[in-house]
């Protein structure tokens, strides 16, 4: 049910004007290679994620681990011009491309999930609490 929401997702967010400047993967652009160019995408749409207090601070789950749950977490901010929209659905998009590179290779890795960290607002930038 997870994959189909996240799949209907990227197809809804893809023909909104938002994704106007994406640029698709080239037919000789490898599956990593466009993992980190989306990963970079996101990076830059976090930014630096400011914040006044911590009621501007969220944590963003991103890509996917083989047994479904997430990769790994980022902090970001409400406040730092970050379309809140459009980075979830670049999140969703790295995901489903995660997962289709992760069927390709067939990996049966133990799945060690990391725990949903909080988010702290710290010298005025959101950041992740140390576990």
């Amino acid at each position: 049910m997870r994959r189909r929401i996240a799949i209907f997702l990227v197809a809804a967010l893809r023909s909104l004007p938002l994704w106007a400047d994406n640029k698709g993967a080239s037919a000789g652009d490898s599956d990593e290679a466009a993992l980190a160019r989306l990963r970079k995408e996101i990076m830059e749409m976090i930014g630096e994620p400011v914040c006044t207090n911590l009621v501007y601070c969220r944590v963003l789950a991103l890509g996917v681990k083989p047994c479904g749950k997430p990769d790994e977490y980022l902090a970001y901010s409400s406040i730092a011009k970050t379309n809140e929209y459009a980075l979830q659905g670049k999140a969703a998009e790295y995901a489903f491309l995660q997962e289709e590179v992760q069927s390709k290779e067939q990996t049966s890795a133990p799945c060690v999930v990391p725990a949903k960290p909080k988010v702290q607002c710290v010298d005025q930038r959101c950041k992740l609490q140390p576990q």
